[in-house]
């Protein structure tokens, strides 16, 4: 009877009580985890003009904004600070932002926090923008297809950095999708670039491309409220309608990088229409959830 009081004891004292132990400590640990910082490198790749430069200012705004109530963000570094507050400003007075001019590359350099239920999650997050300008002569190349324009990323010290990015948002710029003259050989020459580009890439991780296929990409349309303006479009229905029809014609491209990753988006966004329920910017809430980590 005393042998079968002490296991009792022991069961519900001293056994119980190490595994509640292992557990809380299991999660004291998952909670210091969230807090580490965590470097997230994300590359916005496209063609001069497209609007990259752009869509990272907007995507800024709506996050100080706090409109999108899970995600604060704090810049760093005096570049960052500056460039950001002066960008902000001209989008919000309806200025289109001209081309990156730095030389190689220039990174947004911000602390990020996310907020899910109870727990708050902290990185250190980097925005690769490259040099639209000094890449001008590699990727307008008239006619068709050329070796020297499906390489014109390849040959920017930018790819180097784009090489280690932990997601991607491939920028198409609508304006060129729907202009009257040139579009087939925009879709063409971007579609043949951006897959040169992505080969690059797994052959660079040609060890670890499983790892690859975890990291996000989001095929980006910019500029789109150029479709309801340039096209006259009012009505969000016929809208969607218009949406297909892009979507059939960079259908190849859609498939591929949708093969590639797990974790593809495809978003329209635009820096300047807002919209009427919420006031973000079109397509800013979805880009972000597809690049940031979860």
């Amino acid at each position: 009877m005393n042998a079968t009081v002490q296991i009792g004891s022991w069961i519900g004292g001293g056994f119980i009580g190490a595994i509640l132990s292992l557990i809380l400590a299991f999660f004291a640990i998952s909670w210091a985890r969230r807090k580490l910082p965590i470097a997230h490198y994300v590359a916005v790749i496209g063609y001069p003009r497209s609007g990259k430069t752009t869509l990272i200012t907007a995507l800024f705004a709506e996050i100080f904004s706090r409109k999108i109530k899970h995600l604060a963000i704090t810049p760093r570094g005096e570049e960052t600070i500056n460039r950001v507050n002066e960008d902000i400003a001209r989008l919000e007075r309806g200025e289109e932002l001209g081309a990156t001019t730095d030389q190689d590359l220039f990174a947004y350099r911000a602390d990020m926090t996310t907020r899910r239920g109870p727990f708050t999650r902290y990185y250190k997050i980097e925005i690769g923008d490259f040099p639209g300008e000094d890449s001008r002569k590699l990727a307008e190349d008239g006619g068709e297809p050329s070796n020297k324009t499906i390489q014109w990323l390849h040959n920017l010290p930018y790819f180097k950095w784009v090489l280690s990015a932990d997601a991607f948002i491939f920028v198409v710029d609508s304006e060129k999708v729907i202009a009257k003259e040139g579009s087939e050989v925009y879709r063409s020459q971007l579609t043949s670039s951006f897959r040169a580009a992505w080969q690059r890439l797994k052959d660079h991780h040609y060890d670890g491309e499983k790892r690859l296929r975890n990291k996000p990409i989001v095929l980006v349309f910019s500029k789109s409220d150029l479709l309801y303006g340039l096209l006259e479009i009012s009505d969000k229905d016929v809208f969607a309608e218009v949406e297909n029809g892009l979507l059939d014609e960079y259908s190849d491209l859609i498939a591929y990088l949708k093969s590639e990753t797990e974790k593809f988006s495809l978003v329209f966004s635009s820096s300047f229409r807002k919209d009427s329920e919420t006031g973000i910017r079109m397509g800013a809430r979805k880009l972000l959830e597809g690049v940031l980590p979860r």
